[in-house]
């Protein structure tokens, strides 16, 4: 059986990337990817997947005009190669989503958002659950834009969505139910804000370590509104 050659490549890559060897990283991409020209054509997924490699070595340095260049040639090839609906372009989806939220393009951020939502929609689990995640990015979108009426709609999508298709207790709705306490915490709605904390909690606490960081952002929360009130009241 024929090994793929690009797979030494692919190990050079990310030991290099864990070393911070970002422009050494780049030259072995820029080596893989014409190997991969040559052996698999340009339309083939695995010469996608080195252009994400390429975009995701570019995004590490700094170099997002290189690092979009390269994500959308690797969309494009995937999406030729195998649809538009394909697990295998999430990935590189979500590396674009991440790509434009750290230069604040949240236009381009949401639009590819709804894309990962309209591919997770097709796909079983595991796929299908991140479109909780996905619809709580596009509240922190509109969250940072100072829109929290759209903002706890999308958190209220996720967890109707959760509700619909998993237990009442999964920790992604405690997760979700936390977003919201923190989001009323910051329009100081207390009142709305203990009432999500609160659920939040009851739920992680179910699920995980008391010190775990999901239940330690909803005990500071719900100390900080106590505080607000002038309560003192034990939480945990």
């Amino acid at each position: 059986m024929r090994t793929n050659p690009l797979i030494e490549y692919d190990n050079k890559i990310f030991s290099a990337i864990a070393a911070a060897r970002y422009s050494e990283a780049l030259w072995i991409a820029d080596e893989e990817l014409h190997l991969a020209y040559e052996r698999f054509g340009i339309k083939n997924t695995e010469t996608a997947k080195v252009h994400n490699n390429l975009g995701w070595i570019h995004d590490l340095m700094g170099h997002a005009k290189e690092a979009e260049e390269n994500y959308l040639k690797a969309l494009e090839i995937k999406i030729q190669a195998e649809g538009a609906y394909s697990a295998d372009l999430i990935p590189t989806l979500e590396n674009l989503v991440t790509l434009y939220i750290s230069q604040k393009e949240n236009g381009k951020a949401k639009t590819f958002l709804n894309k990962l939502i309209a591919v997770v929609e097709t796909l079983n689990d595991p796929y299908k659950m991140r479109k909780s995640v996905y619809l709580c990015n596009l509240a922190e979108i509109e969250e940072s834009e100072g829109v929290a009426n759209r903002a706890e709609w999308f958190y209220q999508q996720a967890i109707g969505f959760l509700e619909a298709n998993y237990p009442y207790d999964h920790p992604n709705i405690g997760r979700t139910f936390g977003k919201l306490g923190a989001l009323f915490q910051k329009l100081e709605d207390f009142q709305k804000s203990e009432f999500y904390y609160s659920r939040s909690l009851r739920i992680l606490k179910k699920h995980l370590p008391p010190n775990h960081p999901d239940v330690q952002f909803t005990l500071q929360g719900l100390k900080e509104i106590y505080a607000a009130f002038g309560v003192k009241k034990r939480v945990g």
